[in-house]
């Protein structure tokens, strides 16, 4: 904690109180002593990036006081090419010739102790999403579990929120649906950057790692992302952008239902909620004049090229974010699900396939929410009844928050 706390005042005290410094040009800068005549492996993927656009990856490889000996590759690899949910497999990197150990395995989600002992110190430097089900943070959390059995330090640079770091949202995940779309019990958004997640997991999920933060500088908690000027790279196939990041926290858990195309390769990606029997026009007035904050829907019609309903006619709605720090996302999907129930004829769910709904389930961490929507329950009274959970959750994170 004191050292967390070091590295924060000196930093903040010899930059301009307006710029925005994300945490590896804080490291190039001031602490590659952490490093200095270490091996060091480095977990990390094309998301990652200094002020200057360049990739972590090449940024550190080229620094003279910086030892990079194994790369370590998440979900979609280290350069993000592999699709969603496929095994990434040991290689080696063309760009920088080093050998690439995979953290995603088809049955195992962590390092492998052999090749995390070729290492001195480990660096976690990947951009996260914000939600639960998207697996870097729970790689992460792995990283941290088999770096500290093994007592191998582990550098964390930390990274700004796509959406902002809006307040938790959505039921806390019930032991019942543990899964690396959830492995520890936090709701569906949990409001914390990667470091303060990392901080709160170390303590409250008792991970025993001696762990380095390394922070942003000038960062606040409302700030958009776009106000950070850094330059997004893809977070993986289907998140070619910053539309895309914002709409996955909605459409992400809806299309794991099997009854949407959500845009996927149609220049949309997560951006819509499509269906041949869905009224766009109708659906976009109603959750319009919704209480769903930070969104603006707007009908559609397009012939779907890929996915869901392929060659056929689709309508629905597009999602614009108009203010992304304001959006309540498992609020929004409650929402729209009971939209569904009450107003479309053609909604039904799927019965044919019971490992949609799971899916689903996993994804918002119970069944609970299905459940009463099945049941005719109001959107208000299904958001309220876990709304406690939310709040104890958020008091027992703020402990670990480093930003304002």
């Amino acid at each position: 904690m004191k050292r967390l706390i070091l590295f924060f005042l000196f930093c903040c005290m010899t930059v301009s109180a307006a710029e925005f410094v994300p945490s590896v040009d804080v490291f190039l800068k001031y602490h590659t002593k952490l490093v200095k005549g270490k091996r060091v492996g480095l977990v990390t993927n094309q998301s990652a990036v200094t002020s200057s656009g360049e990739a972590v990856i090449d940024a550190l490889v080229r620094h003279p006081d910086i030892n990079i000996v194994a790369l370590f590759a998440p979900e979609h690899g280290v350069r993000g090419t592999v699709e969603a949910g496929k095994p990434v497999n040991n290689s080696r990197d063309p760009v920088t010739g080093l050998p690439v150990y995979s953290t995603y395995h088809a049955k195992t989600k962590e390092p492998d102790p052999e090749h995390l002992k070729k290492v001195d110190i480990l660096i976690f430097a990947i951009q996260d999403i914000g939600c639960k089900t998207y697996t870097y943070i729970w790689t992460m959390a792995e990283c941290m579990k088999a770096a500290g059995r093994l007592k191998i330090p582990m550098i964390i640079f930390d990274m700004p929120a796509i959406n902002g770091l809006n307040p938790p949202d959505g039921p806390l995940r019930l032991n019942k649906f543990k899964s690396f779309i959830g492995l520890y019990p936090t709701p569906y958004t949990y409001g914390m950057t990667e470091g303060e997640l990392a901080r709160y997991l170390k303590h409250e999920e008792k991970i025993a790692c001696k762990l380095y933060i390394i922070p942003m500088l000038h960062y606040r908690r409302n700030m958009p992302y776009e106000m950070t000027k850094l330059k997004f790279r893809q977070l993986s196939p289907n998140i070619p952008d910053v539309k895309s990041a914002m709409g996955y926290w909605i459409t992400g858990p809806l299309g794991e239902l099997g009854l949407f195309n959500i845009g996927l390769k149609m220049g949309v990606s997560f951006q819509i909620i499509g269906a041949p029997w869905l009224n766009g026009k109708q659906m976009a007035s109603y959750l319009n004049r919704a209480p769903v904050p930070g969104i603006r829907f707007v009908p559609f019609s397009v012939k779907a090229t890929f996915g869901r309903y392929k060659g056929e006619q689709i309508s629905g709605v597009k999602l614009i974010f108009t203010a992304p720090e304001k959006v309540r996302s498992v609020e929004t999907i409650i929402r729209i699900l009971c939209y569904m129930r009450d107003f479309e004829k053609g909604f039904k769910w799927n019965t044919s396939s019971p490992s949609f709904n799971n899916t689903f389930d996993k994804a918002i961490g119970t069944d609970s929410i299905r459940l009463k929507i099945e049941k005719g329950f109001s959107p208000q009274r299904i958001i309220s009844e876990y709304r406690a959970e939310c709040i104890n959750f958020e008091k027992k994170a703020k402990k670990y928050y480093i930003y304002k």
